[in-house]
């Protein structure tokens, strides 16, 4: 009969019946097999009380044999399928999931659980998911390299709450730390990208300018982005030095297209400046961008570019 079910789910089309047989056998099978297609199919359906009745025991059965989820991939997507029904009293699931460091083949394989673990402590309890946040986001050597997480979602989390001097002191302590490949380069830029807007000039400057100064092309797009978004005149120079010194063509060509895009007026005025007296081999950067600009000079310097290309 459970073959049949499965069956059944996977060509099932009206989303109700599909969603009952899902949680139907999910309550009653621990088949992975099963296990996997239903929670494939609960993805796409609108979840209430009734849904969590079947999704709480899974996940703490889940919780309780870890050797039943080789990968951390059941668990994590029963953490999120909690997490979009919103009950406070999931809280627990997530102090566990928060915790769990399990290896496979010699890596960690908890990273997308501990993430997802975050958001729903963070939903709940904002305070302890902060203090939550700073810790995965200190924890370096166990952050994927692939997707940069739980550090990502830590990062995102903090900048929402508005508390971004964690951020701060991450990105100072990566200076002082012994094995530097244990540093995610995505990570390190999205730090840089979300540190407040109002945060004092000088002090991102000093966490910012190394990677300026050694060309680090992933990370320099965070302080692009960075700059631009959030029109920080005082660091200008800083995006001027980006622009002009980078040996990286991709980074060159993205800075100069966010400075035309932004609008702003000390912007476009940097990115005409610097056009002006663009090397031969990055004229066509400065073309692309300058044509998404709407300032009156921008037919006469795109002539002169053109005519030295």
């Amino acid at each position: 009969m459970t073959k049949a079910q499965l069956q059944q789910l996977k060509r099932e089309t009206d989303p109700e019946r599909a969603c009952a047989l899902a949680l139907e056998l999910l309550r009653d099978h621990r088949e992975r097999q099963i296990v996997d297609v239903a929670l494939a199919k609960l993805k796409s359906c609108f979840l209430g009380d009734s849904a969590r009745a079947v999704l709480r025991p899974t996940a703490l059965y889940y919780l309780d044999h870890p050797e039943r989820d080789s990968g951390c991939n059941v668990r994590d997507a029963l953490a999120r399928l909690l997490i979009e029904i919103g009950s406070p009293g999931d809280l627990d699931l997530y102090l566990r999931g928060v915790e769990i460091h399990e290896q496979l083949l010699g890596m960690d394989v908890a990273q997308a659980l501990r993430a997802s673990s975050l958001v729903g402590i963070a939903m709940h309890e904002p305070e302890l998911g902060n203090a939550y946040a700073v810790s995965l986001l200190g924890d370096l050597v166990d952050t994927s390299r692939f997707s940069g997480e739980p550090a990502m979602t830590a990062l995102n989390l903090l900048r929402e709450q508005g508390d971004t001097v964690p951020i701060y002191l991450y990105l100072r302590m990566l200076a002082h730390v012994a094995i530097p490949e244990v540093i995610v380069p995505e990570v390190v830029s999205k730090a840089l990208e979300l540190i407040a807007a109002d945060f004092p000039a000088a002090l991102y400057r000093e966490v910012a300018q190394p990677y300026v100064q050694a060309d680090r092309a992933i990370a320099q797009v965070g302080i692009v982005s960075y700059i631009v978004s959030n029109g920080r005149i005082e660091l200008f120079d800083l995006l001027e030095t980006i622009i002009q010194a980078t040996h990286h063509n991709d980074l060159h060509r993205y800075a100069v297209i966010e400075t035309a895009a932004s609008r702003h007026a000390g912007l476009v005025n940097l990115l005409y400046r610097l056009a002006e007296r663009s090397p031969t081999r990055r004229i066509s950067h400065y073309i692309e961008a300058v044509e998404l600009t709407t300032d009156s000079r921008r037919d006469e310097l795109l002539s002169a570019l053109r005519q030295r290309l």
